[in-house]
């Protein structure tokens, strides 16, 4: 197991000062290692041998290839890869190399993913989740009725790229547009081929704007979103796993608009949940959170299959969909252009909707 806890961050800070900051790499990673441990200690006392080897790669390339140097001959089961993309690739690469099945705990970035049949996440791709919206609603609507627009930040290269691919995969039936805000912050723009447009102009008034959103910059959503409430035309808003958690995201503002996300996690606050958070509460002294139930979910998932199919593991995975408390996996193969297994991807969503100001599954 290889995450990104990047130790020396945390012992930097001034614990004296009340206005410390957890940083929130290494805060995630805590978390979502204590709910795999909880997992390890109840499959322990049924009995299951698992040994884990836990390393901090802190978020560094060299660090990665060390820790995996020292496995080449004495190879694990399972790995569970890094957070962060290059990192991730460096890891998928040896899995791949040595045909052991390895897990994206977040990432699902396609970058990752290269004809490598022995590579799972549990994240789905903006992108696959953007061709499943584009298929649905076309099959819900007449497409006369529908204008598609995406919307990404003009500096970050993963969401221009994202934009380009689904361009390309409609067929150019979709806006791919910038969004930049002028000097004068009450004014917020598109940038269309070089050239400035109101957004209360580029939104179509005699259809309804399917608007997807792939970002998970908070300030620049929320700008986003005051922007869209401010135009008359219809609008159809979907965001990414990430607006569902956050606690900078202006709820309020975005009440009217009722966005949607798809995600792998809902807390459903089952009676399995509460004893979870009983036993979380009493050795780590809080209350559970998505984190903490994502690494017990996922690290449950593993040891299941491994106990239950053996040296067929992974392969067996994608048979059936398992119920976390939070979480549901049903893994499937996405393919290349030659029909090549890319990875296995997770496609149990849960479809969620901003309603009454609470993030509720409507699927």
């Amino acid at each position: 197991m290889i995450l990104p806890f990047n130790a020396g961050e945390i012992w930097k800070m001034d614990l004296s000062k009340t206005d410390n900051t957890f940083p929130e790499d290494p805060k995630q990673c805590l978390q979502y290692w204590e709910g795999m441990n909880l997992a390890i200690d109840k499959w322990k006392h049924r009995g299951l041998n698992i040994v884990i080897d836990l390393y901090d790669n802190k978020k560094q390339d060299s660090s990665t290839i060390n820790i995996l140097a020292r496995h080449s001959k004495n190879l694990p089961d399972v790995i569970i890869a890094p957070f962060h993309t290059r990192q991730a690739s460096i890891v998928a690469d040896f899995a791949l190399n040595h045909k052991i099945p390895c897990f994206l705990p977040y990432n699902p970035s396609d970058r990752i993913s290269n004809n490598n049949p022995y590579l799972f996440k549990f994240n789905p791709s903006l992108v696959n989740i953007y061709k499943h919206i584009y298929h649905s609603r076309l099959a819900q609507e007449d497409s006369s009725n529908l204008k598609f627009h995406i919307i990404f930040k003009d500096n970050i290269k993963s969401e221009l790229e994202i934009a380009k691919v689904f361009e390309k995969y409609t067929g150019g039936n979709i806006d791919s547009n910038q969004f930049t805000i002028d000097q004068n912050p009450k004014v917020f723009n598109f940038v269309v081929t070089n050239k400035k447009m109101l957004l209360s102009n580029h939104l179509l008034q005699s259809k309804k704007n399917i608007i997807l959103i792939p970002s998970s910059d908070d300030k620049y959503i929320n700008s986003i979103i005051t922007s869209i409430k401010n135009t008359k035309a219809k609008v159809e808003v979907y965001g990414v796993p990430s607006w569902e958690n956050s606690e900078l995201l202006d709820l309020k503002n975005m009440a009217s608009i009722k966005p949607i996300i798809y995600t792998d996690y809902y807390n459903t606050d089952t009676i399995s949940a509460q004893l979870l958070d009983n036993t979380y509460r009493k050795d780590f002294g809080e209350s559970l959170n998505a984190d903490v139930i994502k690494g017990y979910d996922a690290m449950n998932f593993i040891a299941e299959n491994l106990l239950n199919s053996g040296i067929n593991f992974p392969h067996y995975i994608q048979k059936f969909t398992y119920f976390g408390i939070g979480s549901q996996y049903k893994f499937e193969p996405i393919y290349d252009k030659k029909k090549n297994i890319d990875n296995f991807e997770n496609k149990a969503w849960f479809k969620l909707q901003l309603l009454d100001g609470e993030w509720k599954n409507i699927k």
